[in-house]
């Protein structure tokens, strides 16, 4: 009797209803070999000799899957359909001058609270004002420092 020869299985990875898939990862289970897809959601698995064997097919936005695949098999392609699982992410708000000026950001943050809150700060720091409380940081204000002018 004649062994067999090891057999590699050439596969697609596909949305259901919908396109291929790059960058689906595949794993026999559960320490098999494992195979990542090309931008064609092709792969190719192996070395496998005949037998039953559960394949664990993951994406990111996609439901995992555990597929059995039988071998030898008959089919040439062995197409592997993933079901859509968004993940609702949290908003995150920024802007450029932010990213690039964090320090100046913080610093009109808290100017801003203080021109929106400046009764509470008055009455924090009696007999200064709202003009010599944003005076103090005079590299943010520099017009506030001596200008004789002022903030209402």
């Amino acid at each position: 009797m004649l062994a067999q020869q090891p057999t590699y299985v050439h596969g697609h990875v596909v949305a259901s209803g919908g396109p291929p898939l790059l960058g689906a990862q595949l794993q026999v289970l559960p320490h098999g070999p494992r195979a990542e897809t090309d931008p064609d959601g092709a792969f190719t698995l192996g070395p496998l000799a005949a037998g039953t064997y559960h394949i664990r097919v993951r994406r990111i936005g996609f439901q995992p899957d555990t597929v059995t695949l039988k071998l030898p098999r008959a089919e040439q392609d062995f197409v592997i359909h993933l079901t859509a699982a968004p993940q609702t992410l949290d908003p995150v708000v920024s802007s450029a001058l932010e990213q690039d000026l964090p320090r100046v950001m913080d610093r009109m943050r808290e100017h801003l609270g203080a021109t929106i809150f400046g009764p509470e700060l008055m009455k924090e720091f009696p007999g200064i004002g709202l003009d010599g409380i944003l005076a103090r940081d005079s590299t943010v204000y520099p017009f506030m420092v001596g200008s004789g002018g002022g903030i209402s």
